[in-house]
């Protein structure tokens, strides 16, 4: 064997989980997932619900879920996946007045434009393609690091969210941030 292909090996074991992800792509990581029966999605629907994942034949309701968040690509997921794209989609289907959404702020699509941004003292900051990615500010001059420090770790880690979580619409979103 080679130098170069020990190289290559370690570059490779040096990187972290969803950077391996990353560097196979989505379709590629995805194949993986799915012929090993998505291994990781069933430890943590059966720690958190108490019963096996059965995507086969899904019964119950989560198992639907679970199902079509794996297994559905209908192109509506990635609109009412974006939380900046969602707010539009909600009043032209007239399935919501703009009245009864949370103000939005603003949208920024970098880090430096946000803090740059005249932003109230109270707000939430969201990351548009992920869950779980949000800062609640309730005094803007205490937490602006904090807020700087999150949304560049939401940055960072937007190429390889969709990837490493299996949520498929999020390759399609752009990196935006919203303030509500």
């Amino acid at each position: 064997m080679t130098a170069s292909f020990f190289k290559r090996a370690w570059r490779r074991f040096k990187l972290t989980p969803a950077e391996r992800a990353q560097s196979r792509g989505f379709d590629a990581h995805f194949a993986y997932q799915r012929k090993h029966g998505f291994p990781h999605m069933g430890t943590k629907f059966e720690k958190h619900l108490g019963y096996p994942l059965n995507l086969e034949n899904p019964q119950s309701f989560n198992e639907k879920l679970a199902h079509q968040r794996l297994l559905g690509r209908d192109p509506i997921w990635t609109t009412v996946t974006d939380k900046v794209a969602v707010r539009d989609w909600l009043v032209a289907e007239d399935l919501l007045r703009a009245a009864k959404l949370v103000p939005a702020v603003g949208i920024y699509d970098d880090v430096g434009a946000l803090l740059a941004a005249d932003l109230p003292d109270r707000f939430i900051a969201k990351a548009a393609w992920a869950s779980s990615r949000h800062v609640i500010v309730t005094d803007l001059p205490v937490q602006r690091a904090e807020l700087a420090e999150q949304a560049h770790s939401w940055m960072a880690e937007y190429p390889n969210f969709g990837v490493a979580n299996l949520v498929w619409p999020a390759q399609h979103i752009p990196p935006r941030i919203i303030v509500e």
